[in-house]
């Protein structure tokens, strides 16, 4: 471990660090093989280990760690791979780097293109990996595309891993592949994900992914149908009809009103005349709006005719001044045939009249 320096005297010296000496009386130190180093005063060859990024036996020459491969001290240790996730793209490195984000790699990688997209991301990896969207998924990591999820299933994650993030849409709801949300089918209106609802009598939803049913047209009325796709089901209201009694009453009295078949809010309700029972008939009556029984005057009862298939129609009864029916008139008005059945008000009761209208 020490020299004889003979321009000192012949004094003896500590050899310095990266030098040996195992003999005695010599005058000059030897060196450490190739990249390996020793500490002062070393007394032999095997004190001379590899240096940080080699690896070789102690005393031999000691090899760089290949790419992929590194080694962070001293000694002879071999070599050791870099970690998943890292890559080395350099000889005799310390400390192997780690992959950019959202990128994975497989051990010993010696490249930045050996990182490529986990699980979740897709892209061509080296730095450049994008989040796979709603309705989509990616289970295994590289640059393969985000696959979609099945039609009328549908998912919100992002970056999704799995299939079982795909969710079958609710019943009365459709989705395309690779949504993040579903749609409520056709006659039927809602969020799609929550709650799809038939639309009701008088409405109808033509296209999906209506959130509200459209109501049938003005002037029509609907059949007690729900879930419909057209306005077919919202029929044209009838005109009101104007019935003038040619032969007068024992009183020598004209009957004249008007009648409307009634079916849904959106038709006009059933009119009838003020000016009843005058000497002639009537060809313009004025009218007014009424569903209730109601008497015009002492000598004229009104009737409502109701049927369960939501037909209606409005009859007047002329009386005497006793309240006797003299004189009945029915005007039905062209629509559905149906039974419907009389109920008096005024001054007639339900005994004074039983008939059925076809």
């Amino acid at each position: 471990g020490t020299y004889l320096n003979v321009t000192a005297g012949s004094a003896c010296l500590t050899c310095p660090a990266g030098t040996y000496m195992n003999v005695t009386g010599e005058s000059v130190c030897a060196s450490c093989p190739v990249n390996s180093d020793s500490p002062t005063g070393s007394p032999s060859i095997s004190s001379c280990i590899c240096n940080i990024g080699y690896e070789g036996p102690d005393g031999m020459a000691c090899s760089a760690c290949p790419s992929g491969r590194f080694k962070a001290v001293t000694g002879s240790a071999a070599c050791g791979a870099c970690q998943a996730g890292t890559y080395l793209n350099m000889t005799a490195g310390s400390a192997c780097v780690t992959c950019p984000a959202n990128h994975v790699s497989g051990q010993a990688s010696n490249m930045l293109s050996d990182c490529v997209c986990v699980a979740g991301y897709t892209g061509p990896g080296a730095g450049s990996c994008t989040v796979c969207g709603t309705g989509t998924y990616k289970s295994a990591r590289g640059s393969a595309p985000c696959a979609s999820c099945p039609v009328n299933t549908y998912s919100a994650t992002t970056g999704a891993t799995t299939s079982a993030t795909c969710f079958s849409c609710p019943a009365n709801s459709i989705a395309s592949a690779g949504s993040s949300t579903c749609s409520c089918i056709a006659g039927y209106a809602g969020s799609g994900l929550s709650d799809c609802s038939p639309c009701p009598a008088g409405s109808y939803s033509p296209n999906p992914g209506a959130i509200a049913c459209q109501a049938c047209p003005s002037d029509t009325y609907p059949l007690n149908v729900t879930a419909q796709t057209d306005a077919s089901h919202c029929l044209l209201c009838p005109a009101p009809t104007l019935s003038a009694v040619e032969t007068p009453n024992s009183n020598g009295e004209y009957l004249n009103f008007v009648s409307v078949a009634i079916s849904g809010l959106s038709c006009p309700r059933a009119v009838y005349e003020t000016g009843v029972n005058s000497s002639t008939p009537s060809s313009d009556p004025t009218c007014q709006a009424s569903l209730s029984v109601a008497t015009e005057d002492a000598n004229t009862s009104f009737v409502v005719l109701t049927a369960s298939a939501s037909v209606w129609a409005l009859a007047c009864h002329a009386t005497n001044s006793s309240g006797l029916l003299t004189s009945q008139y029915f005007t039905i008005v062209e629509g559905p045939s149906v039974d419907v059945s009389v109920t008096l008000g005024g001054s007639l009761t339900a005994a004074d009249v039983t008939e059925s209208v076809k």
